[in-house]
This record gives structure tokens, sequence and C-alpha cells, in this order.
């Protein structure tokens, strides 16, 4: 789920051979679980990894905040993202 004034990206055959999306914004996912494709959420600033949950990410471009709740208990990773 979308906030206002956020945009989110991803590619056609998503959840095929990777699950990824952009996100410029702040957005609820809500993950099924699979060990062999982890869902990545790219921000600005941030890479967020997880096999299966749910949580928010909140990450406005220009804003340089970035903020995550996990809803569930699960694994996380989050890593900055590389310099562009």
């Amino acid at each position: 789920m979308l906030n206002s004034k956020s945009t989110m990206k991803y590619a056609a055959n998503f959840g095929r051979n990777e699950r990824n999306v952009e996100l410029d914004g702040e957005a609820y996912f809500e993950v099924a679980k699979n060990k062999n494709i982890p869902f990545y959420v790219h921000t600005e600033t941030n890479k967020v990894k997880v096999v299966g949950t749910s949580f928010n990410v909140c990450a406005y471009s220009g804003s340089h905040e970035f903020g995550t709740t996990l809803w569930k208990v699960s694994s996380i990773s989050i890593r900055p993202t590389a310099a562009r």
C-alpha cells in the first residue's frame, strides 16, 4: 500500500527470478516467504532485504531520512545504497 506522494517501480517480470522494487516515499509491504528469491526495496539511501514478513518503509527522495517498521518477527537486512 502506497502513501500519498509516493511512487514505486518494478520490472514487468517481477517475481520470476527476482523481487526488486524502487520506492520513493512511504509504503507498507506484506511479503510472501521465499528464501530462494529475497524481496528488496531500493530507496535513495538504503536497500532493505527480507525473505517474508510485513513491514513499512518511509524514504522520500531529497529528505535524506529513512525509517522502517517491522510488523511481524522475521529477518530483515538494511544496507546503505551504493554511491551513485
